[in-house]
């Protein structure tokens, strides 16, 4: 059993989510922003694939649209306004409210309470349903627009309508003239008897549904956006913003020769620098036809590298099978620190979130959209969600993916006679009647010229037609005229060439490179030239560029066309020999321990389509058995992708009907491992499956050490399903087994998981107990590691709750010592946090500010951290709300909303809300205090099923309302406290 003990500031439970949000970086008492961050969250943690796939995509934009104060599109402002379903009524008395505060802005109280009666009154006068819905929005939005427009006027001085900018104040001005409009009517229909207001009904709806229209229309012609986006550029804190720079370096280098497509580059630059939608942009057609090319001009082009100034990224698709292996290549291309804990998909969307635009770039997408159709949908998806991130995608056919929202789908054809001719005539540096004749012979087709230029350069064009004659006959009797059947046979002449010819270790590396759809890492090419016995593949690599046969990639990967791939694959196969050479190259690649070795853990990441490729041929079709090796191999892996989250069964299931069934450990162990793998992705009854199949077979045998690692496992799955109970009475089994077997490392395992529950229950003696015991075990190991770090660091939480200070310092000390052993930046800001902690609850709150300082700068740019580091700023900011520097600590809760926002963490909302509401109550802001406490309970209901302790947030809802003599609503709360 190897698990990581959970950090000890804050034990709580691992919450997985299919999707991920663009942060929200709210501006000062921003309460609109505020709202807008929790619907997301509570909206995203209901949205399944199944609901994604329902809606459309402008619904799926409109969920996810951020907030006013981050907008840098002015024609986008109405989108972002209407996508908060809030409770209207407290969003007029939350404006009502700020007209009455000390921001001295009167302008917008008047318009407050024409709002307030207008929602007292639309649903009676409107009975058709429609103009409820839109009438609620109208007035959502403008609810929305004058608490940023409040907040803006209070954070420059401003108290009149003159001192806004232009655009603001006419758009203003025009809204509350409209206002009061209605608001005549309103009272002349307040005086009415019953009768008369039944008579009136259809004049009322009907001004309604003018002001609805009237203020759509202002909006629609307005700039105001650019206010909010100023205000919140000058607002941000450039310390705690984490910078992200792709880099025109991630795309590979400009086409030297790009003829006959100026139209269609010029719609595709067009949209891309249109940014409003941002652009969603298919280039589609057959292979070879050109359409990497296309993509690759586009995103060369000097507008669009101005404009996105390197956030450029390029993914190569063609060997990414799966959502797994895009996952991982994207992830390399964006250059994010892989980490075991990290969930790739959750890492990629947050990283494109914090860009303020960029564009990637997924070439030969139909490999993975194939492959995992309704999993990558998803996932593309989510970025297409994103307002930041224009989508460029280039795909093998004429259907693009569904539910993306395409702004531009391009549908290649074969270029023209002219432009085939000056391409070919540029490569080979001449034209005659036979440059003709082989040109037409592959119709145009740009893969094929390109490969026909390249060999004119050697061999003359008379003898290339007579080569062409001879090898295209049969081809073209086969399937007259078919197009694929001449780029077959120019491919063909090509690696019959000459210069291919002489070298024979070039065709044995095209046919090694069919089986690595991922393409051959550069970096490792000495350890693989080794294994495949190539001791000039350099040379052969630069034979095989000449021929335009293959390419490098900006990733240093060397990478074949797709259908050169396929054409060799099928007439050139790989030897048995390379076969097994292959099959050891990556056995050893997997099996190496990765633990504390970044870069291996990185390179085998990076090659798992490689790994899957050749693991998998091996499992199908080795008749031989199976060797231990390669059973040790596909386990390893399979547990690699596992703790990514990226759990594919393809490896297992091919695994499970080779394994020899009188090798019970490795059945054990094979069923262990799926388990962990299921475990990993929140399959909870399908892991327990495997788990109990696990032990029985462990019982059977008789196998004490594996019995004992299966109720370990077992354990952790009641654990996460809030089952602590179960989950005690588990491990305490795997416990005394383990000690049956005197397996130390096991048995402190299971302590640190016994400690951790204990922690959880707050029963800090016996958590305190079982820590000091995995400690003592851990130093009869003799052999310092991040588990003895770990236990040092839980036992100076458990002595901080205990309130022995001084020796609680000393242990969290000691972690550091060991963590920097183990080069862990997160150890070590983890300690140091807790070091804060321990004289934050002495009082010493200056001391306390300087430790959490130091071990926020220690991650705060780093990748893959965020919820160390909400953490961090949420200790922070209680420091500096109990110095009542107020302003400091609502900028400092604004970062942990937009990091727990990012993650979809509903626990971390529900923490830093609480102690918002607790913040507006200090400053006697009770209306923004129950704001923030109704969204409190919200989370409690939308997480009934988790262990959250519920009742005191109804508790604080029940007494702020009362403050307020809102009686009947502080007993509404206190009911469902009980």
């Amino acid at each position: 059993m190897a698990r990581a003990p959970r950090h000890p500031q804050q034990v709580q439970r691992r919450h997985h989510s299919l999707s991920l949000s663009p942060t929200c970086d709210l501006k000062d008492d921003d309460y609109p922003a505020l709202n807008t961050t929790l619907i997301w969250c509570k909206q995203d943690m209901s949205i399944r694939p199944s609901v994604i796939r329902q809606n459309n995509t402008d619904e799926i934009h409109r969920r996810r649209r951020s907030s006013v104060a981050q907008l840098s599109d002015p024609s986008a402002l109405q989108t972002a306004y209407t996508h908060v379903p809030a409770a209207l009524s407290t969003t007029a008395a939350v404006l009502k409210e700020i007209g009455e505060m000390g921001a001295k802005v009167p302008m917008v109280k008047g318009p407050a309470g024409i709002l307030v009666r207008i929602l007292e009154i639309y649903d009676q006068v409107l009975v058709n349903r429609e103009q409820q819905e839109e009438v609620e929005k109208t007035l959502e939005l403008v609810g929305w627009l004058m608490l940023d427009t409040a907040n803006y006027c209070q954070l420059n001085g401003f108290s009149t309508m003159a001192e806004l900018p232009a655009d603001l104040e006419t758009a203003m001005s025009s809204i509350v003239r409209v206002l009061h409009e209605v608001n005549r009517t309103l009272r002349e229909y307040e005086g009415q008897t019953k009768l008369q207001k039944t008579i009136a009904r259809t004049n009322i709806s009907g001004k309604l549904v003018s002001c609805h229209r009237s203020i759509q229309a202002i909006l629609e012609a307005s700039n105001l956006s650019l206010t909010f986006t100023t205000l919140a550029n000058d607002a941000s804190d450039s310390k705690m913003s984490k910078k992200v720079s792709l880099g025109i370096d991630a795309v590979p280098s400009e086409p030297q020769v790009f003829l006959g497509r100026d139209a269609e580059l010029s719609a595709v630059v067009s949209d891309i620098m249109s940014g409003s939608p941002p652009a969603r942009v298919a280039i589609l057609g057959p292979g070879g036809i050109g359409k990497t090319t296309l993509a690759l001009a586009a995103l060369h082009h000097s507008q669009v590298k101005k404009r996105f100034k390197g956030a450029i990224a390029f993914v190569h698709c063609d060997t990414c099978p799966s959502l797994a292996t895009l996952l991982a290549a994207t992830a390399q291309t964006l250059k994010l620190g892989l980490d075991n804990t990290i969930a790739l998909q959750q890492a990629i969307v947050a990283q494109l979130a914090e860009l303020k635009h960029c564009i990637i770039c997924f070439d030969n997408f139909e490999t993975p959209w194939e492959g995992d159709k309704e999993a990558v949908e998803i996932f593309v998806g989510l970025l297409s969600a994103l307002p930041s991130v224009t989508l460029l995608v280039t795909m093998r056919g004429a259907e693009e993916p569904a539910y993306i929202g395409w702004t531009v789908v391009s549908v290649l054809e074969s270029m023209d006679a002219q432009a085939a001719q000056k391409i070919f005539s540029q490569l080979c540096g001449h034209w005659d009647d036979w440059s003709a004749k082989l040109v037409d012979a592959v119709d145009c087709l740009p893969l094929a010229v390109t490969l026909l230029g390249n060999l004119a350069q050697t061999t003359s064009t008379k003898d290339l037609w007579a080569q062409w004659e001879l090898h295209s006959i049969a081809s073209i009797e086969r399937v007259k005229g078919h197009r694929l059947t001449s780029l077959e046979v120019s491919i063909y002449m090509s690696i019959n060439s000459v210069r291919i010819l002489n070298e024979p270790s070039t065709l044995q590396l095209l046919s090694i490179m069919c089986l690595l759809p991922r393409g051959l890492n550069i970096n490792r090419l000495p350890e693989f030239s080794d294994y495949l016995s190539m001791p000039k593949i350099k040379e052969t690599i630069q034979t095989l560029k000449q021929c335009s046969l293959v390419y490098y990639s900006c990733d240093n990967f060397l990478y074949m066309h797709a259908l050169i791939r396929h054409y060799c694959s099928k007439y050139h196969p790989i030897c048995n020999a390379d076969k097994d050479a292959l099959k050891e190259y990556y056995v050893e690649l997997i099996t190496k321990d990765n633990r504390g070795k970044s870069d291996l853990h990185n390179e085998q990441l990076i090659e798992s389509a490689n790994i899957c490729e050749v693991l998998s041929l091996v499992l199908q079709n080795d008749i031989s058995p199976i060797e231990h090796k390669v059973i040790r191999a596909s386990l390893a892996f399979s547990q690699l992708l596992g703790k990514q989250g990226l759990y594919s069964g393809t490896l297992l299931q091919l695994l499970e009907k080779r394994l020899d069934p009188l090798l019970p450990d490795m059945q054990i162990r094979f069923l262990m491992t799926w388990g962990n793998c299921l475990r990993n992705i929140d399959d909870f009854e399908a892991c327990m499956e495997k788990y109990t199949s696990a032990l029985s077979l462990a019982q059977v045998w008789e196998n004490k050490m594996m019995e004992g690692q299966v109720y370990g496992f077992i354990g952790e799955v009641y654990y996460l399903r809030n089952q602590t109970v179960q989950a005690r009475k588990v491990y305490m089994k795997a416990l005394k087994l383990h000690m049956t077997t005197n397996d130390l490392k096991q048995q402190i395992h299971v302590l640190i998981a016994l400690s951790q529950i204990y922690c959880q229950d707050e029963d800090w003696c016996k958590a305190k107990q079982y820590t000091l015991r995995s400690i003592r075990l851990q130093q009869q190991l003799d052999e310092p590691s991040l588990t003895e770090a770990h236990c040092w660091q839980s036992l100076g939480f458990i002595l901080t709750s205990q309130k022995h200070f001084t020796d609680a310092e000393a242990s969290y000390t000691k972690s550091i010592t060991l963590y920097r052993q183990e080069n862990s930046i997160l150890g070590v800001a983890q300690s140091i946090h807790g070091i804060g902690c321990i004289w934050f609850d002495q009082g010493e709150y200056s001391t306390a500010k300087r430790y959490l300082q130091q071990a926020v700068t220690l991650i705060a740019e780093k990748t893959g951290y965020d919820d160390c580091l909400a953490s961090l700023l949420s200790q922070l900011a209680y420091c500096f709300h109990i110095e009542h520097d107020y302003k400091r600590a609502f900028q400092l809760y604004r970062k942990c909303l937009s990091l727990h926002t990012a993650r979809k963490s509903p626990f971390g909302l529900r923490s830093i809300l609480t102690k918002m509401s607790r913040l507006y109550e200090a400053q006697n802001l009770t209306d923004n205090a129950i704001f923030c406490s109704i969204k409190v309970c919200q989370l409690h209901d939308d997480l009934k099923d988790m262990r959250v302790v519920g009742r005191n947030d109804y508790d604080v809802l029940a007494r702020l309302y009362t403050e307020q003599s809102k009686y009947e609503l502080a007993i509404d709360a206190l009911l469902k406290s009980i």
